[in-house]
């Protein structure tokens, strides 16, 4: 499969896969007219399998960095057997991820997440100081 280009020629090496709208926060930057849910069971995200099938496609037209995005992707459940299936494919070379860092301290203590360096960013927004006046719902401590 040839390389993804656009009208002026430039390739594409990079896929920017948003796993999830869902996000801890519900920053006003970020979802200005709030949360809206789809139903109580959103099936519109990628499964685990549709992720392994997309990053595979874009692997074989020359992709090698993805980085998972959101809202917030360590939201969801299965968001350490994300990073590993993409992983699995050898033609990604890097693995990077947006987030507001919150669950990562939380929730993914050393160990839980894979051992190969993922390159993350964390959104200026996420730091105390300029984040207390954005979020709709915060749960930092006051």
């Amino acid at each position: 499969m040839p390389q993804f280009t656009d009208a002026y020629a430039r390739s594409f090496y990079y896929l920017r896969l948003s796993v999830t709208d869902v996000c801890n926060f519900r920053c006003t930057y970020c979802l200005p007219n709030g949360y809206k849910p789809n139903g109580t069971h959103n099936k519109s995200f990628l499964s685990l399998d549709e992720i392994r099938r997309v990053t595979r496609a874009f692997a074989a037209a020359g992709t090698e960095k993805v980085r998972l995005t959101g809202g917030e992707p360590s939201m969801r459940r299965d968001f350490t057997d994300i990073i590993a299936a993409v992983r699995e494919n050898a033609a990604i070379r890097q693995i990077a991820m947006t987030t507001n860092g919150y669950r990562m301290a939380l929730t993914y203590m050393p160990g839980a997440l894979p051992v190969s360096p993922i390159s993350t960013s964390a959104s200026i927004a996420s730091t105390h100081a300029s984040f207390t006046p954005l979020p709709a719902r915060t749960n930092l401590p006051r």
